[in-house]
């Protein structure tokens, strides 16, 4: 990820704009749901959200709407965040069921506009995100490389070892040496270092972890995780990385880290 300096500036002003966005909102409470869906299908028959908005409040269904705020999504709650972010400027929300204490309801919501104020701080920060996303995207791209080029696992008898099974032996399977993936050029993983990397995931029992139906579930991110971390030993002791000066001086500054 040597390379990796900077981001794509079309992906840092989508990620800036998520972190600094305001939005200029109308809404309306509603103590029923019913009355809640009725201006619902009114709006969408081709009524203004103001002139429905008016009725239900003059008729006592609703209360709430006034001149539109500017909010920040961190304000909404996430339910409600989520659909307001899906939204055009003029559009209308569904209804949307909302709680503030005691009190329970529904809503309906109007989007009136959207702003981003500047703020530099934010907009680094998405830079730096940015930046870490692309190195993290580069840096699997890598791992995937030295999966085609190294690894062959043997799919079929992995996605048949049923761990979760009542009748399964698992502690026989720890000792087990059939081989689950092959590693160009060093030692293959076997069903019992596999079993073995499941039981330190699941250091409450494996037991409990497969009644909850987990370790199905959690054998190939398992195996992977093995497969990740051998492969890249391999590659690291072939560009003999270890010899290298800057190697052994990072090694040197996260020892005496470690050490303090």
């Amino acid at each position: 990820t040597k390379d990796v300096k900077e981001a794509d500036p079309a992906a840092v002003d989508k990620r800036y704009k998520e972190m600094v966005v305001e939005w200029k909102v109308k809404s309306l409470f509603f103590d029923k749901e019913d009355d809640a869906k009725t201006m619902a299908a009114a709006i969408k028959a081709g009524q203004s959200f103001e002139d429905v908005a008016a009725k239900a409040v003059a008729d006592k269904k609703a209360k709430g709407i006034e001149e539109g705020n500017y909010v920040k999504p961190r304000d909404l709650a996430p339910h409600v965040m989520e659909a307001v972010a899906t939204m055009g400027t003029g559009s209308v929300s569904p209804v949307l069921p909302v709680q503030s204490g005691k009190t329970a309801g529904f809503t309906i919501i109007k989007l009136e506009d959207k702003r981003y104020p500047d703020d530099p701080a934010a907009r680094e920060q998405a830079e730096k995100a940015m930046v870490n996303a692309k190195r993290s995207a580069v840096w699997e791209q890598y791992k995937t490389s030295l999966l085609k080029k190294n690894v062959k696992t043997r799919d079929t008898f992995i996605k048949n070892l049923d761990l979760d099974s009542p009748k399964t032996d698992l502690d026989k399977l720890l000792k087990d040496k059939r081989v689950v993936a092959e590693i160009k050029g060093e030692k293959p993983i076997t069903v019992g270092q596999l079993m073995e990397a499941l039981r330190e995931k699941h250091y409450h029992g494996m037991a409990q972890a497969a009644k909850s139906k987990k370790l199905n579930k959690d054998k190939r991110p398992a195996l992977f995780s093995i497969i990740s971390k051998r492969v890249i030993e391999k590659d690291a002791a072939e560009r003999r990385i270890a010899d290298k000066s800057e190697y052994k001086q990072d090694l040197k500054e996260q020892r005496n880290s470690s050490l303090f």
